[in-house]
């Protein structure tokens, strides 16, 4: 995962670039997205993004994604569960998606709350089992 250094260097981009502080979600969001798309500096429409948000961080992403070929569906998953952050895809418009990242406090417990190790949700998943309210069962 990401050091501290690196984090401050996405900070530091993040405000040369929007000209606003973002909070420790919008930077860890850069990142992911940076891990993402090879780079801050591929990451489309940061000006347009508001990096501040505490709760949740709002990113428009052109295109498709899928888990082979580009490998962008895994390595966001991936990267999602490795910073504890849920991220959900809506459809925006013909051309973007829309992605919502949330922070999540802890590995496990209420559903609101966690977001498991990806190889834990990968076995159980191979298991046949779900991770709805009840928490991780099979």
């Amino acid at each position: 995962m990401e050091t501290n250094v690196t984090l401050a260097l996405i900070r530091a981009q993040l405000v040369a670039r929007t000209k606003k502080e973002p909070s420790d979600l919008g930077v860890k969001v850069a990142y992911i997205l940076s891990r993402f798309t090879t780079g801050l500096h591929n990451v489309e429409r940061v000006q347009k993004t508001d990096w501040s948000q505490e709760s949740y961080i709002e990113y428009l992403q052109y295109g498709g994604l899928a888990n082979v070929d580009a490998n962008k569906l895994t390595t966001l998953v991936v990267l999602c569960h490795d910073a504890k952050i849920r991220v959900s895809i809506e459809a925006c418009n013909m051309h973007y998606l829309r992605l919502l990242f949330h922070q999540r406090k802890n590995r496990d417990g209420a559903l609101h709350e966690r977001c498991p190790h990806i190889e834990e949700a990968i076995a159980l998943i191979r298991r046949g089992g779900d991770m709805g309210e009840g928490g991780a069962r099979a």
